[in-house]
């Protein structure tokens, strides 16, 4: 390489990191400064952020290929030159005809280093030219003040930068220039150090003060580089000697010096804003929580917290992919905006968690209107990859004084509220009471005491018995998870299932009662119940492990009981994630010899196809439908629906929280297989058989007692 070459920078582009690094080796010692990016999207970004003179990239790519990304490039980059590489130049080039006119040079592959660094020479070259003769401005071209108190110079600096900028006004004093920049603003301020009313660096000063948005030039008379870094250190984008500015430096100082400011200013904006929504971010959303509680407290206001969740989003965004999870993400962030006033703040704070900050609050019952107003926007319809889907949200609404005066306090207030939400049945909203520290201390404390229990063997499990309403006997028992505690207490289920699932402890917990149900049915067939089977309920968290199987194998295999007498029962959203996985699970599952039941069924997304899809043995009905019975005229239509429903689908049919005779009687008449619920047992730990052979004789006689047994 000559001494007097100047270092070029270049963007390659090249799915290949190996190709990558050989490129960046071989061109570095040639005098090129090269900038790798492996994929399309990668070199896009890039290119938002930094001008390159030269931007050499493969045809063939995954994604986006070269021709298409160079579409892309163009408006960001007018001035690069662009080169291609390529494997068959022949093809890709007859495939290139509507791009052609955008490519200045091709290579073919294997590239030689010789003629590759003559080629990017010429490249740069091309570029250089474009940047300094050009017959009309650019599209982007920036607007320019001048402040310029000589006017030989004020016009010289004039007929420079014409040719590169969309508006150039001149000004002789400081004065006049702030007086202008009130009424409307410039892309770039280039400003004579020495001027009537201001000298030296207090001209910088005064400038940022009212114009930080534009990039600042400052010219002086010498070469002076204590002066020139100072202004860089006050936020000044370069500066100019006059005696040595020529066309080309001028022209090439402006046009860096605005890509600087507006890089700076899009890395400004991406640090404080959600890439993906556009909304707030977390540092945003606390900045803006911070001054509006001054003002709270100023004006003796209230204002509010929401934290809101999309329900189930994970099960959407495995099953349908990622683009359809970004896609519903930006649709529930213009949903919230639209759900609430201008002012008011909405940011995306996590993966599927927003915030929503409301000031001015009219009236007490104002986060009350707009949480309810959040859940039924949230809920119409979505169209992602021609399936309509109807997504639900989770609220927790957290007010200003009553649930915290700090930030932090009303964050962890409305996140509390989120997760009540969440634990009563999701598609609602919870507001924050009390002292909300106290409820996350003892959402730590309650951590800790379950990373315990497990190994204090303070788990236990209660069943409670099914019933075959033709046969009249118990063929079978779920079992649910209880918490004894060292002082006798029992914890109810509702406090700390959700803590076991947001920690994941559920995995070992649920391991757990695999073994346990499995031993126990296995004392029960020693009494003589032989045909008797248990029923487990699986988390989805269990169910995305790669270890279920393994686990469920084990808990078999320490019992010995045969597999049939082990039913496995799934949520409708865990079926609906459709994915590869859950297929295989399943299928896998069911190759065991296991029987699986869908849980709560009619409370989650209800599609026939999930049914018809996957291989489930049982289905069962929602308490909430057998509550409906004789309620309201409506005499359990649905459930009666739900049972004929699984029946011509070859299912069993379960009906959960049979309470009265008249539930009962009704199920019997739509020739329900089995039932549950306190009508008959609340569950319990001690049942035997003699306890079973009572539920028959008191609540179905006359009929014949009938434990499952052979015989």
């Amino acid at each position: 390489m000559a001494d007097n070459q100047t270092t070029v920078k270049v963007l390659f582009i090249d799915d290949d990191a190996g190709i990558r690094r050989a490129f960046s080796r071989v061109m570095a010692t040639r005098g090129f400064e090269t900038e790798c990016a492996g994929t399309g999207i990668e070199a896009v970004h890039m290119a938002e952020l930094c001008a390159y003179p030269v931007i050499v990239t493969d045809l063939r790519m995954p994604g986006m290929d070269g021709l298409s990304l160079i579409e892309r490039l163009r408006p960001l980059q007018p001035h690069a030159a662009y080169v291609v590489i390529t494997g068959m130049p022949d093809l890709d080039l007859n495939r290139a005809n509507a791009t052609a006119n955008q490519i200045d040079a091709v290579l073919s592959k294997p590239w030689n280093a010789d003629e590759l660094e003559e080629v990017l020479r010429r490249a740069a070259t091309l570029y250089h030219q474009r940047c300094g003769v050009t017959d009309a401005a650019p599209e982007d071209a920036p607007t320019v003040l001048v402040i310029e108190d000589n006017p030989t110079d004020a016009e010289t600096i004039r007929a420079m930068l014409d040719p590169v900028a969309s508006e150039i006004v001149l000004t002789e004093r400081l004065a006049e220039a702030l007086q202008l920049m009130r009424g409307r603003t410039f892309d770039a301020v280039l400003a004579d150090l020495s001027l009537p009313d201001a000298r030296g660096l207090d001209v910088v000063v005064r400038l940022r003060m009212l114009a930080p948005d534009a990039a600042i030039v400052i010219l002086g008379g010498l070469d002076d580089e204590d002066v020139a870094l100072r202004g860089v250190q006050m936020g000044v984008q370069d500066y100019l000697s006059k005696r040595t500015m020529d066309a080309r430096s001028l022209r090439r100082t402006l046009r860096y010096s605005v890509e600087r400011k507006r890089a700076e200013q899009r890395l400004a904006y991406l640090a404080r804003h959600d890439q993906l929504t556009g909304l707030a971010n977390r540092t945003t959303f606390l900045e803006k929580l911070t001054s509006a509680l001054a003002r709270a407290r100023r004006q003796a206001q209230p204002l509010a917290v929401l934290f809101v969740d999309v329900d189930r989003f994970k099960a959407i965004n495995d099953s349908l992919g990622h683009e359809a999870g970004d896609l519903l993400l930006k649709t529930v962030s213009e949903r919230l905006q639209a759900s609430v006033r201008e002012y008011d703040t909405v940011a995306r704070i996590g993966g599927d968690e927003f915030a929503v900050l409301l000031e001015d609050l009219a009236s007490p019952g104002g986060p009350t209107e707009v949480s309810q107003r959040i859940l039924t926007a949230l809920t119409a319809p979505i169209v992602v990859n021609d399936i309509e889907l109807v997504m639900t949200g989770s609220v927790g609404v957290a007010i200003h004084p009553q649930a915290g005066d700090t930030s932090e306090r009303l964050m962890k207030a409305a996140d509390s509220a989120l997760h009540s939400a969440k634990a009563k049945g999701r598609n609602n909203f919870q507001m924050a009471v009390g002292d909300d520290d106290a409820d996350a201390t003892k959402r730590i404390r309650l951590t800790a005491e379950l990373r315990h229990a497990l190994k204090a063997k303070q788990f236990l499990l209660f069943y409670q018995p099914q019933i075959d309403i033709r046969a009249n006997k118990v063929i079978g028992l779920e079992a649910l998870l209880r918490w004894k505690k060292s002082d006798g207490r029992l914890v109810s289920p509702l406090e700390f299932i959700p803590i076991l699932e947001d920690t994941g402890l559920i995995i070992d917990v649920g391991a757990w009662v695999l073994e346990e149900a499995c031993q126990q049915l296995k004392r029960w067939r020693a009494e003589g119940m032989d045909k008797l089977r248990v029923a487990v309920n699986l988390s989805a968290k269990q169910f995305e492990t790669d270890g279920l199987i393994k686990v469920v194998q084990n808990a078999l295999d320490l019992s010995g009981i045969e597999p049939d007498g082990l039913e496995l029962e799934i949520t409708e959203s865990l079926l609906m994630q459709d994915t590869s996985h859950t297929n295989q699970t399943l299928e896998a599952l069911k190759a065991m010899g296991l029987r699986i039941a869908v849980d709560d069924f009619g409370t989650g997304y209800s599609s026939l196809a999930y049914l018809e899809r996957f291989r489930v043995d049982v289905l069962k009905v929602d308490r909430s439908f057998i509550n409906a019975i004789n309620v309201n005229g409506r005499k359990g239509s649905v459930a009666g629906a739900i049972v004929g429903l699984g029946h011509r689908l070859g299912l069993e049919v379960v009906a959960e929280g049979v309470e009265t005779k008249d539930q009962l009687h009704h199920l019997q008449a739509n020739d329900c297989d089995m039932v549950q619920g306190f009508y008959f047992a609340k569950p319990t730990d001690n049942w035997v058989r003699a306890s079973m052979e009572d539920i028959i004789t008191r609540l179905l006689p006359p009929a014949p007692l009938k434990v499952a047994a052979e015989g």
